[in-house]
Formats: structure tokens, C-alpha cells, sequence
């Protein structure tokens, strides 16, 4: 799928206009999408942001187009037919990587780095992203927070590299990028889709997916500092975070509710 990006925004990294772009899936999750991401202009000043309906139902279609109309989002309906819970039913979740893939490869066509962000990531700072793109600019990487698994939890993914004929080796520490804040530079996508997407049972997500085929590729990870995500159990406390530019996962109420306390024991 080539993209038509009219008016691209851009932002200034070494004396070069350097493009991003967000890619943002949603399913059964629009008031999210509403209360994190929607009437907060500020935070698309210098970066574009493609959401993806995923949903089957007709209202909720409604709903994230009139969403994308009023915050000037680009829409895409991913056309996948009813499918389960993504959140719930890991099973077997080859046709949600498959999506995060295609959509991702297809953006860099037009973008010097691709951010991948879930509905439930809150942006807190205009400049979010502007660590990111200078990591990424001129670069083939990915960025984002670090996490590390132990190597059963990535075998399934050695099943699907060995078919195609690709070394990767169980280690004792396995690492890949926390999938609800992580970045991928054009390069680094450029390569992955001309690997093409690996088929076959996949009982992991797009973070593992994507994370171990740029192991496969030599792709370097770079960690961020002033934007981060970690798995929901393992979120460090809010007053830990207050630096950070984007966290994942965080509800903005949830935010402003911390934020109205620390005031008020302060006083």
C-alpha cells in the first residue's frame, strides 16, 4: 500500500527536516483513543499519525473516523474480518504481526521513522518525539525500552526463522522493544519488509515479532530516556515518571489524578 502524504509534517534534526510518523492500531478501544490522543493538537505539531481501525463494528468505525476528522489523523480501516480478542488470545496471533508489518513497512515508504504507539501510550510533552528522530536520523535502528525474556519464551519465534532458512540463536537473555512505545527508523523497516513477513504460528506479539527479526537482520536497538513503556505489572510508580516526555501504559485520568494529588499534598 503506497501512502499519498499531502503537507507531511517534519521536524528539525542536525539541520535536516527529518519526517516521522505514528502508527496507531485500535480495537474495541476508541474511548481510549478519545480521551489520550483526541483535542490535543499540540502533541502532532511536528509528526503525522496514521490510525488504524481494526475494529468490525459499524459504530465504532463512525466513531475513530470522527475522531481522525476533528484531530486531522489519517484513517485506515485494516479490513480484517471478525478476529478475537487481540488483548486476550494469544494463541495464535500471526494475522495481528502480519498487520503491524504491512502497515509499518508501507509508512516508511514515506517516512524517515515509523513510532509504533498503543491507544493506551499518554503523551505529555509536545516534543515527544524529538529524541526519537535524532536517534533514527540517517540511521537503520530501532529505538524504545528494552525488556529481556527467557529463551523458551522465544522459541517459537526460532521455529519460524529456521524455515526460512535464518540463524537465531536462544541466548540466556533474550532482548526486544516494549511494543507500546517503540520506533523504527526507514532503514530498519526497509529491510524487514524486504525479508518479508515470517509465516506460521505465532504465539506472541508484534513487539517479539518485529524486535527478533531485526536480531536476524543486525538491526542495532537503541534505548530511549525520555520516553519509555513497560509491560502493565511492571510499570514503575507515576513519581518515578515524571521526566518523561511519553510513558506507556497510562491513562490520561489516571495522569491528571496523580498529578492533582502531588499538588495538593504539596500545599
Amino acid at each position: 500500500m503506497m501512502l499519498a502524504v499531502p503537507g507531511s509534517k517534519s521536524s528539525e534534526c542536525q539541520g535536516a527536516s527529518v519526517r516521522g510518523c505514528v502508527f496507531l492500531p485500535t480495537f474495541r478501544d476508541t474511548d481510549l483513543l478519545r480521551e489520550n490522543y483526541g483535542n490535543r493538537p499540540a502533541i502532532g505539531t511536528a509528526i503525522d499519525f496514521h490510525v488504524y481501525d481494526d475494529n468490525f463494528e459499524g459504530e465504532a468505525h463512525d466513531e475513530i473516523k470522527r475522531l481522525c476528522d476533528e484531530n486531522e489523523w489519517f484513517y485506515h480501516a485494516t479490513g480484517r474480518r471478525e478476529h478475537g480478542d487481540i488483548l486476550a488470545d494469544y494463541s495464535d496471533l500471526e494475522s495481528w504481526n502480519r498487520l503491524c508489518w504491512a502497515s509499518m513497512t508501507s509508512l516508511a515508504e514515506n517516512y524517515d521513522y515509523v513510532v509504533k504507539l498503543d491507544t493506551d501510550t499518554l503523551i505529555l510533552a509536545s516534543n515527544w518525539q524529538e529524541e526519537i528522530a535524532g536517534q533514527l536520523h540517517g540511521q537503520i535502528a530501532c529505538a524504545g525500552t528494552l525488556e529481556y525474556h527467557r529463551p523458551n519464551q522465544a522459541a517459537e519465534f526460532q521455529k519460524l526463522a529456521q524455515r526460512r532458512g535464518y540463524s537465531f540463536e536462544l541466548r540466556e537473555s533474550m532482548r526486544h522493544l516494549q511494543g507500546g512505545l517503540a520506533a523504527y527508523s526507514k532503514g530498519a523497516l526497509l529491510k524487514l519488509r524486504e525479508m518479508g513477513f515470517l509465516e506460521g504460528p505465532q504465539p506472541f506479539a508484534e513487539d517479539f515479532y518485529l524486535s527478533y527479526a531485526c536480531e536476524i537482520l543486525r538491526v542495532p536497538f537503541l534505548e530511549t530516556k525520555t520516553v519509555g513503556s513497560w509491560w502493565h505489572p511492571y510499570r514503575p510508580p507515576l513519581d518515578h515518571l515524571v521526566g518523561l516526555r511519553a510513558i506507556h501504559p497510562l491513562r490520561r485520568t489516571e495522569w491528571e489524578s496523580f498529578l492533582a494529588g502531588s499538588c495538593s499534598s504539596v500545599v
